[in-house]
This record gives structure tokens, sequence and C-alpha cells, in this order.
């Protein structure tokens, strides 16, 4: 069976798990049944899906991150070191 002369778009409906929709193809079939692609004759439509890759978002949000929780960290040791003292004050002053 012969594809009809026309000109077709070769559409992926749905990419394996993992991979991105390959891109459409646009193929034309001549009244002799040859099959041109982007000017030039094809022998085989060969669709390629791409893998999906994630790049790596906020990176530049670790700094801030990690100030921030170096300087909660400064701050509630030093609150700790303020109750100890103020402690250590209040029982020196009773004479314990």
């Amino acid at each position: 069976a012969q594809i009809p002369q026309g000109t077709y778009i070769l559409r992926e409906k749905q990419a394996p798990f993992g991979y991105m929709k390959a891109a459409d193809i646009e193929f034309t079939v001549s009244e002799n049944g040859e099959i041109t692609s982007g000017g030039e004759q094809v022998y085989i439509l060969k669709m390629v899906d791409q893998p999906v890759t994630l790049s790596v978002t906020g990176a530049g949000g670790l700094y801030p991150f990690i100030i921030a929780s170096a300087i909660l960290f400064t701050m509630l040791l030093f609150a700790v070191v303020i109750k100890r003292r103020k402690s250590f004050n209040q029982k020196i002053s009773k004479g314990e």
C-alpha cells in the first residue's frame, strides 16, 4: 500500500517516559512515490527523541541560605550566652 501523493506531517503524540517529544517532520510524497523532506529525497524518516535533562536552578540561592543560617546560628548562640551570663550573675549576687 502506497501513501497517496501529498504533504504530510509526522507528529509524535506522546514521547516515551524520560524523553521529550521529537520535533514534527514534514514530508511530501510525489506522484511517483518519492518522499522528500527539507527539500531532499529521503528513504527513511527518522524521528529522534531527546532525553529530558533537568538543569540545576537555584544554585545561587544556596549562598544566601548559608549566610542566613550562619547569622541565625550566631544570634541564637549570642542569646544563649546572654541568658547564661544573666543566670550566672544572679547566682553570684544571691551568694550561691
